[in-house]
């Protein structure tokens, strides 16, 4: 029989699944999920066809949705996006994104406020990881004012913050109270807790521009072109504390000025760049003054056309047997799949490559299916079936590749011999720079006493 645990408020997810896991008794997590797999009346199903934070959702009695979006880090990672931006956040048609990212921490170390683990005992009955603490750039506590403490050990998350009573680190206090009175610092906080909130993310192209317009009116360069004005760059390394900058967006303080950075510069050109949703964050405290002039610079010019219609909502919910019935009535058309169940059609050309099912083009069904039947029930050469049929050979090549992919891929997986894709070549990736740490006494003189009295609840 299985314990099952509420989430408590912003309990970050990969630390719910903890609590769930010491509280059912379950050492290995990977056995745990079969468990909750099988729970969830998926006994017989492949573990690898629900993610681990859907199966956390179903504990939860959440919509996954609803549990992405209050328990995990997601909203942010995916608060601006290249596209498609109307797609909710957990939504199912993000399936490989909830099982990569959505547990998955956004920086380095696992962060908690000693005061919050003495309240959770009265309030809660149990100290738990808060997701507010983990944000990039958050390193203090908002509701006691106390520097974060934090732990650099893998899977923290798995354990109570309790289990890291005498072996933890706690940010300096005194760098710590100068970012509280940095303004810049302050701004960037309060863009990304309205992120965080967002049920749906915005889309890069519209926020880009509206970087660019602010940009422009700020005479900061904002183009490809030869660098003759300020850079976005520039601008934020002067306004910005150097170690924090270092932990939120590592690599910006090494370069140069007058040097373009397009990790932040290419924020500001007004298209679709691939820029991170932390980056827009900052960008936008620094071009603005205030938290709510940037943020509805950021929304103001999101057209009413890129929201959920409910026609799209009920669109976006399709099933792969209505994917097979729009492709047999159009013909094996992407386009006109995508036409019918009004569908983006790079989305369409993406689900129905998943099964299997490619794009035919010029190819007549009746002939391409007697051309496969000459090949394989006849023993037919390929090139002279089609020859026999009237098909030109590289269509059919092409068509039988696509209808092939997923087997070859999952026989690749299988094998461990499927192709690598080769990398792009890419910037040199830095490090997240933790903090600067507490050397002299801590100033509260109370968390000695709240780590003495958990020291001895620990103990009993």
């Amino acid at each position: 029989m299985m314990l099952h645990l509420l989430p408590l408020p912003d309990e970050i997810a990969s630390a719910y699944k903890g609590r769930l896991l010491r509280h059912n008794g379950w050492s290995n997590p990977n056995e745990a999920m079969r468990s909750l797999l099988a729970w969830a009346g998926g006994g017989g199903a492949n573990r690898w066809e629900v993610s681990t934070v859907e199966l956390l959702a179903r504990v939860a009695g959440m919509d996954t949705s609803k549990f992405v979006t209050e328990h995990t880090t997601v909203p942010l990672r995916r608060a601006v996006v290249a596209e498609p931006p109307w797609i909710p956040h957990g939504s199912s048609e993000q399936g490989s994104l909830l099982w990569t990212m959505a547990l998955r921490g956004i920086r380095p170390g696992a962060y908690f406020c000693v005061k919050c683990v003495e309240e959770d005992f009265d309030h809660h009955g149990t100290p738990y990881w808060r997701r507010e603490h983990q944000l990039p750039g958050v390193y203090c506590c908002s509701k006691h004012g106390l520097a974060l403490s934090y732990v650099e050990t893998a899977d923290a998350f798995l354990s109570s913050p309790t289990a890291f009573i005498d072996n933890h680190q706690v940010v300096s206090e005194p760098w710590v109270a100068d970012l509280q009175k940095n303004a810049q610092v302050q701004r960037f906080l309060a863009i990304c807790a309205d992120l965080l909130a967002r049920t749906q993310p915005l889309d890069e192209l519209d926020v880009s521009r509206a970087a660019r317009a602010r940009a422009m009116d700020l005479d900061l360069h904002s183009g490809h072109g030869i660098v003759r004005k300020r850079l976005l760059s520039d601008l934020v390394m002067q306004r910005f504390d150097k170690a924090w900058l270092a932990s939120v967006v590592p690599g910006l303080i090494d370069k140069q000025a007058g040097e373009y950075w397009q990790t932040v510069d290419g924020a500001v050109i007004g298209k679709r760049a691939g820029v991170g949703s932390i980056v827009y964050a900052l960008v936008f405290s620094a071009l603005f003054e205030s938290a709510d002039d940037a943020i509805n610079a950021m929304i103001a010019t999101t057209s009413a056309d890129k929201c959920v219609a409910p026609q799209r909502l009920e669109a976006r919910q399709i099933d792969e047997g209505q994917l097979r019935t729009a492709y047999i009535a159009a013909n094996g058309s992407h386009r006109g799949v995508a036409a019918q169940l009004r569908l983006r059609e790079s989305i369409a050309t993406k689900r129905l490559g998943d099964l299997g099912l490619p794009p035919l083009g010029n190819l007549h069904a009746v002939s391409l299916r007697n051309t496969l039947s000459a090949v394989l029930q006849h023993d037919m050469s390929l090139s002279r079936a089609c020859r026999k049929h009237g098909l030109a050979l590289d269509d059919v090549k092409a068509a039988l590749r696509g209808a092939l992919g997923p087997l070859d891929s999952v026989l690749g997986q299988i094998t461990g011999t499927g192709p690598r894709p080769k990398a792009a070549p890419s910037a040199p990736r830095h490090r997240p720079v933790p903090p600067p740490r507490q050397t002299a006494p801590i100033a509260n003189a109370t968390r000695e006493a709240v780590w003495s009295g958990h020291r001895a609840a620990v103990q009993a």
